[in-house]
């Protein structure tokens, strides 16, 4: 299996996910969008390709659906909200240095606001976090989802988030 090298050449479609389940809490995933590049030429007519939209991460949190057979399902088809954080976000979770971060996302086309708060334990809860995800939509629907991070999975989220920034920006 070949790996993504980040050089235009060998840009490859992702499909690995970085899951979390919480039996009734809900479901959480993350994955990798990789960046936009465009072909075009030089003005001496070389080849080049050029990055037209960096990339981002997507996060989705589902429901608890069902437990069946010992099986925990999640409703990933119908109640699950997602969440994209581009380059300026994940620069807010990885210099927060632990405190809260609140992002806002305005969908003016949708008329649709997502807002991600991501809160740090307390008390015998340090080291853990919490991350809610609203959704806002014109008419007063609103739908939201939370899933709680222990400290050794929210280090893993922020080991992912670091390691996927050159590759979002196609270095």
């Amino acid at each position: 299996m070949e790996t993504n090298t980040n050089s235009p050449e060998k840009v490859y479609s992702y499909s690995a996910k970085f899951s979390i389940c919480k039996g009734k809490m809900g479901g959480f995933q993350a994955s990798p969008i990789p960046p936009t590049w465009n072909d075009g030429k030089t003005s001496e007519g070389k080849p080049t390709r050029k990055v037209t939209k960096e990339g981002a991460i997507l996060i989705e949190l589902a429901p608890f659906l069902k437990e069946e057979d010992g099986n925990k399902y999640y409703d990933w088809a119908n109640k699950k909200v997602s969440f994209g954080l581009g380059l300026p976000d994940i620069a807010s979770i990885i210099g927060s240095g632990g405190a809260e971060t609140k992002l806002v996302h305005v969908n003016e086309k949708t008329s649709e606001t997502k807002t991600l708060i991501i809160t740090p334990g307390k008390g015998d809860y340090e080291g853990t976090f919490m991350m809610s995800l609203n959704v806002s939509r014109e008419g007063g629907e609103k739908t939201s989802s939370r899933i709680a991070f222990s400290s050794g999975e929210w280090a893993v989220f922020l080991v992912l988030l670091r390691s996927q920034v050159p590759a979002l920006l196609g270095w």
